[in-house]
């Protein structure tokens, strides 16, 4: 179990620097501020869909029952990706922004 949150913990540091980062170009470089917002939500779209499938499969039995509120985030997470987009579609709009 602490392996698998460890491994969300190094996972999320980055894609923080990769949001903060985005919010940056955004204010200070934006020509590419569209790309790097594009990147940015790729990767936290792929984030957000592991961390919350970890954390049900670590609380076992009760992330799903309706005493426990982590199947509502779980359920954000899929909808999210539905309705904002998946990760790849964000990777092939960067990609378009660069002029892959």
């Amino acid at each position: 179990m602490k392996h698998q949150l460890a491994d969300l913990a190094t996972e999320l540091e980055p894609a923080l620097s990769l949001w903060w980062y985005a919010a940056h170009a955004h204010d200070h470089v934006p020509e590419r501020a569209e790309r790097h917002a594009a990147l940015a939500k790729a990767h936290l779209t792929d984030l957000y869909d592991r961390a919350t499938r970890v954390a049900t499969e670590l609380h076992g039995g009760i992330g799903f029952t309706w005493e426990y509120d982590l199947h509502l985030w779980f359920r954000r997470a899929v909808f999210d990706r539905s309705f904002l987009g998946d990760a790849e579609s964000h990777r092939l709009r960067a990609a378009d922004l660069a002029g892959w």
